[in-house]
């Protein structure tokens, strides 16, 4: 014979079941695509809102400061490595790394939460972030290359593709004077030459823009030294410096010309 119990003293398991979350996470995919689009900061910063919500502001600290120094190593990474190596294992670096990261931290606490019935983040939201991110990054690398862009003088055109820049005491008229010696010489044919010519305690600088390792080659350091030489007898001396810089305009040679005489 089954006696049950009376109604009021039957237990009421809802009173022990644990409650829902009020709170949204980021699941390992939202994280994947924040950094796909904005960097592994896009992705950490949604790490970072994940235990923010889960009220631990000092493990939040920690992830976008952790995050920040992996994007540093994989720019350093990628401006040493040669232009011709590709893209595409960077990214995937990235987006394995961060998607690892989002398992190993979150995966258990983001089963426990959605066993309790807690809802997760949305993937726009994810996507916003890693647009957002990706614009300031942009923004910022734009800026520190503006920045670390050398002065080089104020530009004068001498044709659509051949340029000379004037700075220090050198004037327009210098430039515009060099320009129309090297186009007479046949050095500016139209084909992308840049030259600079500065000016410091009355001693002209005229600096040639060559291809790596121009500067070590006899025959190319003599056809330069003829053409500064002429410059020098001409307006720019009786003494001057020839100087040659790479394509990223570091001075990689210089040599003093000096000559006799004036030419009319």
């Amino acid at each position: 014979m089954t006696t049950e119990l009376p109604v009021d003293t039957q237990l009421d398991l809802t009173e022990f079941a644990l409650p829902r979350p009020d709170y949204r996470l980021h699941s390992s995919g939202s994280v994947l695509l924040a950094t796909a689009l904005g960097s592994p900061i896009a992705g950490g910063i949604l790490l970072a809102s994940n235990y923010k919500r889960l009220d631990n502001p000092s493990s939040a600290f920690q992830v976008i400061a952790g995050t920040v120094v992996f994007t540093a190593v994989i720019l350093v990474i990628a401006f040493i490595v040669p232009e011709s190596t590709p893209n595409m294992p960077f990214l995937v670096v990235q987006m394995y790394g961060m998607w690892f990261l989002s398992k190993k931290l979150f995966e258990s606490t983001i089963d426990s939460h959605q066993e309790a019935g807690g809802e997760m983040a949305s993937m726009w939201h994810a996507a916003g972030v890693g647009i957002v991110a990706m614009l300031i990054f942009l923004a910022t690398l734009i800026g520190v290359i503006f920045l670390m862009e050398p002065d080089i003088g104020t530009q004068v055109a001498i044709s659509a593709n051949d340029d000379v820049y004037y700075s220090g005491e050198a004037t327009e008229d210098d430039a515009k004077e060099l320009g129309r010696f090297l186009t007479d010489s046949d050095y500016f044919t139209n084909d992308g030459a840049t030259v600079l010519i500065s000016r410091a305690s009355g001693q002209f600088t005229i600096t040639f823009v060559v291809v790596d390792g121009a500067w070590n080659e006899p025959d190319t350091v003599n056809y330069y030294r003829g053409l500064a030489e002429e410059l020098a007898a001409r307006r720019f001396g009786p003494a001057l410096v020839l100087a040659f810089c790479d394509e990223n305009i570091e001075t990689r040679k210089s040599i003093d010309i000096t000559v006799q005489a004036n030419i009319p």
